[in-house]
């Protein structure tokens, strides 16, 4: 996988400083490419959290009855966003630190909500309301970087009385694949959440378990790597890759 593997120096020379080893020993090929197959699927993790934060906190301030109350909690999560409604269609609009303009727009109805976002970051988004407060989403379409993909998950989305904020998991599997090497024949990494996955912040996670597969087109090879992240140990995690299971403080 030339993508991955030519990042192996410089993440080996990187861990020397900012992760802490555990079980001793010299660093081994697969587990520097272990972690960075993490690294990138996390990366990629970080952007659909950032989404379903979105999506709870627009949908929380909807159903806020009082209208004070609703003012405020829109200035606090969306002070940024001029807010348009046509219909059933809820248009955010957004100015950039470079004075460019981004859009999210929010279709609604009865049982689910489409939501479509404009710009280098853009998704195509089907959320479905399920039973239990849950909901499936349905990504047709996901930017993120130089990469592009689409995935589904069932998420689920809390607000306790202490905060406003939403506590959110999910399970599901998100695929992305990054043509910059070689866009006829690209690098496909598939992260497969097998237990679901909590954050605290779109960038901290506090648990979860998933399987990522790297399908690298150029070299018809795959490589797989299963990550643990340990339950209120944030940015902790357990790596198993080729055979070789290794703990990692990021």
């Amino acid at each position: 996988m030339k993508k991955i593997l030519q990042y192996i120096v410089a993440v080996a020379l990187m861990l020397t400083t900012t992760a802490c080893e555990w079980g001793g020993g010299d660093y081994k090929a697969e587990r520097t490419l272990g972690l960075r197959l993490w690294q990138i699927a996390s990366h990629d993790l970080e952007r659909v959290n950032e989404i379903f934060d979105f999506v709870a906190q627009y949908n929380h301030m909807l159903n806020i009855e009082d209208e004070t109350q609703r003012e405020n909690y829109r200035d606090t999560y969306f002070s940024n966003a001029i807010i348009t409604e046509y219909g059933n269609i809820h248009s955010l609009t957004y100015v950039t630190s470079y004075n460019t303009k981004y859009c999210v727009d929010v279709e609604m109805y009865n049982d689910r909500w489409h939501i479509t976002r404009s710009g280098g970051k853009g998704y195509d988004l089907t959320v479905t309301l399920l039973a239990s407060g849950r909901y499936m989403a349905r990504f047709d379409k996901i930017y993120n970087s130089e990469s592009t993909g689409e995935g589904e998950f069932i998420v689920e989305a809390t607000t306790t009385t202490m905060s406003d904020t939403p506590i959110i998991s999910y399970t599901g599997t998100l695929t992305m694949v990054d043509p910059e090497e070689n866009p006829r024949k690209p690098l496909t990494i598939t992260t497969k959440i097998t237990e679901e996955i909590t954050y605290s912040s779109p960038n901290s996670f506090t648990s979860g378990m998933l399987t990522i597969t790297a399908y690298d087109a150029v070299y018809d090879s795959t490589d797989v790597a299963k990550v643990t992240i340990l339950k209120n140990n944030s940015n902790r995690v357990v790596i198993e890759c080729f055979d070789d299971v290794y703990g990692y403080d990021l």
